[in-house]
């Protein structure tokens, strides 16, 4: 895996909140059923976490696993930018959910979000254009979706 910024930054947080926790990577490894030096990997940013084990390491730390991601300007930076392509893709016609994986596809551990979290964040983004549009964002005509997208990105 190449140097990915972001995994590194989430790996550091993750033993953050490990260390926090009182545990020990060994007892982390143990209890996920993995090689102590999967663990280290994670916490190094050398490997992805799978979704799973993320979410097993959530529970072990008493954190929602979101926690990985919180308060790291990298994992911010690249939210913003999968934010703003997929606006302008949506200002472009496409739908909210499509733009979204395709903004997100190849981004680093953003792209290894879970499509939930993906299509969740796509139905919070619409309902907000729909609540802007005053009713339905897709009957607005593409100048005025347009226009809406650029008041958007102004603030991403």
């Amino acid at each position: 895996m190449r140097h990915d910024p972001i995994q590194t930054a989430v790996g550091q947080r993750m033993k953050s909140l490990m260390n926090r926790a009182g545990f020990r990577a060994g007892q982390v490894a143990k209890e996920l059923g993995v090689q102590p030096q999967t663990v280290h990997a994670w916490f190094a940013g050398k490997r992805r976490v799978p979704p799973e084990m993320r979410q097993k390491m959530a529970e072990m730390f008493g954190v929602d696993q979101r926690e990985f991601y919180a308060q790291e300007p990298a994992v911010r930076d690249e939210a913003s930018r999968i934010i703003a392509e997929a606006l302008q893709r949506i200002a472009g016609g496409e739908s909210v959910e499509a733009a979204f994986l395709a903004a997100a596809e190849g981004k680093g551990q953003l792209a290894g979000s879970e499509t939930g979290d993906v299509k969740d964040g796509a139905g919070k983004l619409l309902a907000y254009l729909n609540d802007e549009a005053g009713g339905d964002w897709k009957s607005l005509p593409p100048e005025r979706r347009l226009a809406m997208v650029e008041k958007l990105l102004s603030g991403v």
